[in-house]
């Protein structure tokens, strides 16, 4: 093998190696933005127990209309 062949050789497997890690690299921050996303959605879910009072709370007065008017 010629000297010249040889480091096409060797800037192809360099070429490769860095297409590689570039492809890791988007690979990574694909994950980082994903997981950043589920985060993100699971802050922003609906505080159930607070929405259950407050559907109480509603009842209650509901209740409470309901019973002076039948009065």
């Amino acid at each position: 093998m010629s000297e010249q062949t040889g480091s096409l050789q060797d800037d192809r497997t360099i070429d490769r190696l860095e297409e590689a890690v570039g492809r890791i690299a988007t690979a990574m921050e694909q994950q980082a933005r994903m997981r950043e996303e589920r985060e993100r959605e699971a802050r922003s879910t609906p505080d159930l127990p607070e929405i259950a009072a407050n559907i109480d709370a509603l009842c209650v007065r509901i209740r409470g209309i309901l019973e002076r008017k039948g009065e």
